[in-house]
């Protein structure tokens, strides 16, 4: 799911004021300069001030997911940076955005290492099977 198809299916108004966790997240990259080769630690460190801001407010991933890819993209914006270095840091924000968040997210449950031994284990019996000794 592209980051325009979740601002559009998803309110990011799970704050009360956006522009206020804004600023929190700009305080909390700075000193950090935003490439394509590191978006992935800027999602990081977007989910860390939405999940502070959004602890006792129960609202559900979706919400948070829109609002941590909202809060990356506008500091791809205000960058004072070249067009095309924009254009490149965008499209790695929306190649790959939603599914480090899903993946962080799963990590953070444990959930990959429970897929991750039940693959292994598929995978071991696959290989048995095919190349057993007859």
């Amino acid at each position: 799911m592209s980051v325009e198809s979740l601002k559009q299916s998803h309110a990011v108004a799970i704050v009360a004021d956006f522009d206020e966790v804004y600023n929190q997240f700009k305080v909390f990259v700075s000193g950090k300069e935003l490439s394509p080769q590191n978006i992935v630690l800027f999602i990081m460190d977007a989910i860390r001030v939405v999940e502070e801001v959004t602890k006792d407010s129960g609202d559900k991933g979706a919400a948070k997911k829109a609002l941590a890819l909202r809060l990356v993209e506008r500091l791809i914006d205000e960058l004072p940076i070249e067009p095309k270095t924009r254009k490149q840091i965008r499209d790695a924000l929306n190649s790959v955005g939603p599914s480090v968040i899903d993946a962080l997210i799963a990590a953070d449950r444990g959930e990959l290492l429970e897929k991750g031994k039940k693959l292994w284990a598929r995978i071991k019996s696959l290989f048995t099977a095919c190349c057993a000794k007859k």
